[in-house]
């Protein structure tokens, strides 16, 4: 890639990442909008002159460097990177109709609700005068003056507006992102949460994987996990739309797990290539990128699935042997007799005993049948180890369709998200 701009596009809806740059040479990316993505950006190989600036980031992850891990804000990203999206914002906004890919940005600035929340990034300017606008440019300095206080700013800041009365308007971003939000340096760092820890219950013995429950509440311990749909994304209505438990355990080096769904709509209805857009369960250890994703669904063409992934690298596929991690799914019509609706009915205030939905049940030998290919990264299995874990559960309401909702946990884990955003798992 040489001489080449992206400007002013919205970019949109992409499982991996929006924007890939590797070996460009003289090449800038600006203004963009980058929505719905695992990674806003991904850059690799030896650049020379790359100019990327001022962009609304809105993806699970900002973006990734070549030989680090993925940072989830802007600001980490920018860190990591050498100062590209120096001044480019993660903000809320509402846009007109996603689902029909109408990215028209609708919601208003609280302080001013006749600007749009994006007011201000629009249309990139040629700064030097040569008719066209690339990473030339970013050598230009213009002065501008905002509030009367004159600021030397570079070519990512000039931009041209629509003012509500159809006028045309010259401005600089960085200024007007520092006088609207009172100080804050042209970017929102996101808040950062400290991960929850989780306990992987000691259990006295091995346990039949055969979808009943009952011999979990036997062992006297209540579910570790509430699957809530606050932290969802999609459209999840509400707990009788999709909520959960989950129940876990370990005996010598395998880990047990019992997963119990309420779902208002229970579909099987995808191939295993894409089962994460159909009911499933996915969880991560040690994150997606660095370790594995093991995913478990009902599918079309290869019945009950355990298969372990990795991101991007597809020779690492692995459909775990039922015979050494075996495992269940099994519907119910409705949850009367599943006494853990109670966890969920307590938060929401709902009554859960007439929804219908499904039990998953499995167990995954942490060795190195399970981690064939990279047996160097097994997890240690003892009192007091611990591991990076975080869980994925997939909605379906229209069977035939190929859509995913979904509820993550906890509120910082991604499949994307570096692993550390997710609990640190400790068995007892």
């Amino acid at each position: 890639m040489a001489r080449t701009k992206v400007a002013n596009c919205t970019v949109a809806t992409a499982d991996a990442c929006e924007l890939s740059v590797a070996a460009a040479s003289d090449t800038a990316l600006f203004n963009n909008l980058v929505v719905d993505a695992g990674t806003g950006m991904v850059v690799g190989g030896a650049n020379k002159g790359l100019a990327v600036d001022y962009n609304l980031c809105l993806a699970f992850l900002a973006g990734k460097i070549e030989g680090e891990l993925q940072r989830p804000s802007v600001p980490t990203w920018r860190d990591v990177s050498g100062g590209l999206d120096a001044h480019s914002v993660q903000l809320n906004v509402t846009f007109a109709d996603p689902a029909n890919h109408d990215f028209h940005v609708v919601s208003a600035l609280a302080w001013e609700p006749g600007r749009a929340t994006t007011s201000g990034w629009l249309m990139a300017r040629d700064t030097n005068g040569d008719g066209r606008i690339d990473a030339s440019d970013a050598s230009a300095k213009p002065v501008l003056d905002v509030d009367g206080k004159p600021v030397s700013l570079p070519l990512w800041s000039r931009f041209t507006w629509v003012n509500p009365d159809g006028t045309i308007q010259h401005t600089g971003a960085q200024i007007l992102m520092r006088w609207k939000l009172k100080g804050i340096d042209g970017h929102q760092p996101l808040g950062k949460a400290k991960p929850p820890e989780v306990v992987i219950k000691r259990l006295p013995g091995p346990l039949t994987i055969d979808g009943d429950t009952q011999k979990w509440r036997r062992l006297g311990f209540p579910p570790q996990v509430l699957l809530t749909p606050q932290n969802s994304y999609g459209k999840i209505d509400g707990p009788l739309d999709l909520s959960g438990v989950i129940r876990l355990g370990y005996h010598g080096r395998d880990l047990y797990a019992a997963i119990i769904v309420f779902d208002n709509v229970v579909s099987f209805h995808q191939p295993a290539s894409r089962f994460y857009q159909g009911d499933s369960f996915q969880f991560c250890i040690n994150g997606f990128l660095t370790g594995f994703g093991f995913n478990v669904a009902q599918t079309t063409d290869r019945g009950t699935i355990f298969l372990r992934n990795r991101f991007f690298f597809q020779t690492m596929d692995l459909y775990l042997d039922p015979a050494r991690a075996p495992r269940v799914i099994k519907k119910f019509a409705t949850a009367a007799d599943i006494p853990e609706r109670q966890y969920i009915e307590s938060v929401y205030g709902v009554d859960l005993s007439k929804s219908p939905g499904y039990i998953i049940e499995l167990k995954l030998p942490l060795d190195e049948s399970t981690y064939k290919g990279d047996e160097k990264i097994v997890p240690a299995v003892a009192p007091g180890k611990w591991f990076w874990l975080g869980f994925m559960l997939n909605d379906n309401d229209m069977p035939g369709t190929d859509v995913q909702n979904f509820i993550f946990w906890p509120g910082s884990f991604g499949i994307f998200n570096p692993a550390e955003t997710g609990p640190r798992a400790f068995f007892e």
